[in-house]
């Protein structure tokens, strides 16, 4: 359904052990994937919104 995924990266693991989020956390890779993916997964889901709402 997305073209994105996360991969399973140290650096998630890493951010949530020192209570961070990725984005605080210093790891530009994984920023990127996380970056790319929520813009994905965001567009979709307001896409899927507006479809439904019109069917109401």
């Amino acid at each position: 359904m997305l073209d994105s995924s996360l991969c399973e990266r140290i650096a998630f693991k890493h951010s949530i052990a020192e209570d961070l989020g990725v984005m605080e956390y210093n790891d530009p890779k994984a920023k990127t994937e996380w970056k790319q993916f929520f813009h994905e997964f965001s567009t979709h889901f307001s896409t899927h919104i507006k479809e439904n709402n019109h069917a109401i």
